[in-house]
């Protein structure tokens, strides 16, 4: 896992207990709390033995009420799901491994805290702002690093690493890699049969499909439409949780520079490469460029003049950058001249972005 360190957030917390502004200090704290309970529950899910996994995922559906799942659950949600699914003691006996004081913390009072300064315009005192900022740090102390994600895969990986036995024979040997990726081209290969093949999040391609399934159970056969639609809400909810995640890692992280952290991320799952080539203008709100996706999925062994389904992708990207940009609407369109869908001699997809004007 890659390893992310939350060290400037810690020190921009420390700094504004130091400025007075208790109130930064508990909804900071707070986010964090929510990032690292998130993450916590991903390992849990994957590592826990299954009868656990099971209770895991019944609490999860019956908090989020079958319509969301935790990456959408509010702090108060997620103190819920883990008291409800007792997520740390189960994870205490799977790992062997004591979390001490971070089993017994209450996060009730700090999520009431939080939602009266949220939502109630309420003010907060010094000893209230330090008590969380303490709560915090505790949390993540009980993990035994900084880092959070690098801890919580410490912990859960802690009992793998004990089953292992070294091969001290071979220590070159390396895994068999069951796809090849390629990175320059931004193309996942099955080596079993030399196809090309791409990657979807599970949750995803399920929330492509429900939304489909949605526009249409309302009446919208607009086929352009359905898939448009699709592609958006799909994007928009995968471009929030990347936002928020880069920002807490980097405080002044540039709009360019999640611009290309997201065309490198969507280039690693077999897409085909897409690369930034879009302008900001931060005086007038405004854009200008375009995104280039060489060897687009979409375009792959297919030659049509019906593209209907290249919508799904449009907006896709729409919704990316609307979340990125701070919700500026994007305005969408091919360059047409040079779509590989018409002329297989073009490789690259361009879509040409500008300011959506109502």
């Amino acid at each position: 896992m890659e390893q992310k360190n939350y060290t400037n957030k810690f020190s921009f917390i420390q700094q504004s207990l130091d400025g007075g502004e208790y109130d930064v200090v508990i909804k900071e704290s707070a986010t964090l709390f929510e990032v690292a309970m998130k993450q916590i529950f991903h390992q849990a899910i994957t590592k826990l033995p299954f009868a656990d996994r099971k209770e895991l995922q019944k609490a999860e559906e019956e908090i989020g009420k079958g319509n969301k799942g935790v990456d959408d659950f509010t702090f108060g949600q997620l103190v819920g799901l883990y008291r409800q699914s007792k997520l740390f003691k189960k994870w205490e006996s799977y790992s062997n491994v004591d979390l001490g004081i971070l089993t017994s913390l209450d996060l009730n009072s700090i999520v009431e805290m939080r939602n009266k300064l949220t939502h109630q315009g309420a003010t907060c005192s010094k000893f209230e702002a330090e008590l969380v900022f303490n709560y915090l740090k505790n949390f993540f102390a009980s993990l035994g690093l900084a880092d959070i994600e690098e801890a919580v895969e410490k912990v859960f990986d802690s009992k793998l690493t004990q089953q292992k036995v070294a091969d001290n024979s071979n220590k070159d040997n390396t895994q068999k890699k069951i796809f090849n990726y390629l990175e320059n081209r931004g193309l996942i290969i099955n080596p079993s049969d030399e196809s090309r093949n791409i990657s979807f999040k599970v949750e995803s391609i399920n929330f492509i499909f429900e939304t489909i399934v949605k526009e249409l159970t309302n009446g919208n056969h607009d086929i352009s439409s359905v898939f448009y639609k699709s592609g958006f809400a799909s994007g928009e909810k995968f471009g929030a949780i990347m936002n928020e995640k880069w920002e807490l890692q980097k405080d002044d992280i540039s709009l360019e520079d999640k611009i290309s952290l997201w065309c490198q991320f969507d280039s690693d799952v077999g897409w085909g490469k897409l690369s930034n080539n879009i302008n900001i203008d931060y005086e007038n709100f405004d854009i200008s460029g375009h995104i280039e996706l060489n060897e687009n999925f979409q375009s792959y062994k297919r030659v049509s003049k019906n593209l209907e389904d290249c919508e799904l992708m449009k907006g896709y990207i729409s919704g990316v950058l609307e979340q990125l940009l701070s919700g500026l609407e994007t305005k969408i369109e091919c360059d047409m001249g040079k779509c590989p869908r018409e002329n297989p001699f073009h490789k690259k997809c361009i879509f040409n972005i500008s300011k959506e004007v109502n």
